[in-house]
């Protein structure tokens, strides 16, 4: 296979099955392109552990436009602490620290190339790319539906990026899956 996502374990903050003042779901990833492997390695290394329900947001998002590594924030990213909507674009940003998995994905016609930081380059075809994608996203969102509910944020800019996040989602995903 020329890629792969393969989700080792999901869980909210500090390990807990549960929680429902945590919005962001953290797990350990497996992460192939071509033949290089990038993220989880088979250690329990908390270094590896990523927040995959903004790395879901985001290779969603890229079944729509070009991501270019290292040129915005990585497509699976070790943590989200703030979301906000700029007023200025209308985009919801999910902002975090510098560390995380990163690779581009870029449109070619009918076919996706995707590259890593090591050049490592393969393409296929974007039918292909948005199956895996929805398959990644999809076993986020099952984790979510299966949790307790969020406790609603305190500040109404908090509630409109929350909403905002899970719109875009079910905008990206297409409708077959509804919150």
């Amino acid at each position: 296979m020329k890629f792969e996502l393969r989700i080792i374990n999901l869980h909210w903050i500090n390990g807990m099955i549960d929680s429902p003042d945590d919005f962001c779901l953290h797990g350990n990833v497996c992460v192939k392109i071509g033949d290089e492997t990038i993220g989880y390695s088979g250690n329990e290394n908390k270094d590896e552990e990523w927040t995959v329900s903004t790395g879901a947001y985001r290779m969603l998002e890229s079944l729509y436009s070009d991501h270019l590594a290292g040129r915005e924030e990585h497509l699976l990213p070790c943590c989200g602490h703030f979301m906000v909507i700029d007023e200025q674009t209308n985009k919801l940003l999910i902002i975090g620290c510098h560390n995380g998995l990163d690779w581009s994905v870029i449109h070619e016609g009918d076919n996706v190339r995707l590259k890593t930081d090591s050049d490592v380059q393969v393409v296929i075809p974007f039918d292909d790319y948005q199956e895996i994608v929805f398959s990644f996203a999809d076993e986020i969102k099952a984790y979510y539906d299966k949790s307790s509910p969020k406790t609603p944020p305190l500040e109404q800019f908090e509630k409109d990026a929350y909403q905002r996040f899970w719109s875009d989602w079910v905008q990206w995903r297409g409708s077959n899956n509804p919150l």
